[in-house]
């Protein structure tokens, strides 16, 4: 059964698959972030503006969910988001492998089968892993 087709009962328990921000979730960006719609659209001109004028990041187009993870992350501190948006581009660059997908093959090893990634998440959003020693 894939984590797409259970439903909640329970508004305390998220699916796997999140298409958008829970409403707790956007209530903290507004209150420990000041996050507005205003800001958000604002720091995403300014950190896009930046990125264009860099040359490791000059011509990427990063989406606007992707940049205001790292402008979340970094409680609106441009310099800082940009340099970890610039460092992600480097890594990706370098270490490409990094970013693919694991094949089917990998999937069917024994050993693949130690953790188990479970089609809820935690009430505050985080991923469950559970994992099976002695397998």
């Amino acid at each position: 059964m894939s984590s797409k087709d259970m439903t909640t009962k329970s508004e305390n328990i998220l699916p796997f698959h999140v298409n958008s921000l829970p409403k707790f979730v956007v209530k903290k960006c507004e209150e420990e972030l000041n996050e507005t719609p205003d800001r958000k659209t604002k720091a995403l001109q300014e950190l896009r503006s930046m990125l264009q004028r860099n040359p490791e990041t000059r011509g990427i187009s990063f989406h606007d969910d992707l940049l205001a993870q790292f402008l979340r992350r970094n409680k609106y501190r441009m310099r800082d988001a940009h340099q970890n948006i610039q460092n992600f581009v480097i890594i990706n660059r370098n270490e490409s492998y990094l970013f693919k997908s694991v094949s089917d093959q990998y999937l069917d090893l024994p050993s693949s089968k130690a953790h188990v990634l479970l089609p809820k998440r935690c009430p505050d959003g985080c991923t469950i892993i559970q994992s099976r020693l002695g397998i």
